[in-house]
């Protein structure tokens, strides 16, 4: 087992990632992801429905919650394909699980690429959501990205 800092590092490039962010920014969470289930792998199927995940809430106050997004799950529903995006997917949630703490609309922050995983913020109003919104525009959220590769980066030419 590989160790950084006192968290083990997984093959999952997820765990990977949030075993580094979380022991950063929310260490009284790293403990969720010694049970966090399976996240879906390129081979997995193509459609997700909500009884294939649970998204695993990292954070929560009375304005945000901030979840743990797996790879291969769009932002937005993608009729072509017939597969939820995350926020489809988490009202399902919502409504299928007593566990879930917020039985109310959620509105999304930020998007993540379908490939990615990481941490996404969600507002519990329209009003948080807006200024939230308003200082990802701005460039006034420090975003932290990390990459697994099998090879050796170029130099940049100059």
């Amino acid at each position: 087992c590989i160790m950084m800092k006192k968290y083990p590092l997984r093959s999952s490039i997820f765990l990977l990632l949030f075993s580094f962010i979380i022991s950063l920014l929310l260490p009284q969470c790293a403990a969720s992801f010694a049970t966090h289930p399976s996240t879906p792998t390129p081979s997995s199927p193509s459609i997700i429905t909500p009884s294939d995940i649970n998204f695993p809430i990292l954070y929560e106050n009375e304005h945000l919650l901030a979840i743990s997004k797996p790879p291969h799950i769009p932002h937005h529903d993608d009729p072509q394909s017939n597969q939820l995006g995350i926020i489809s997917l988490l009202r399902q949630q919502q409504q299928q699980q007593s566990s879930f703490s917020y039985p109310h609309r959620l509105y999304g922050v930020h998007r993540l690429d379908r490939v990615t995983s990481g941490i996404l913020l969600l507002a519990k109003s329209s009003d948080i959501a807006n200024a939230l919104v308003n200082k990802f525009k701005e460039k006034q959220v420090n975003k932290y990205y990390m990459a697994l590769s099998g090879k050796k980066p170029r130099k940049k030419k100059q």
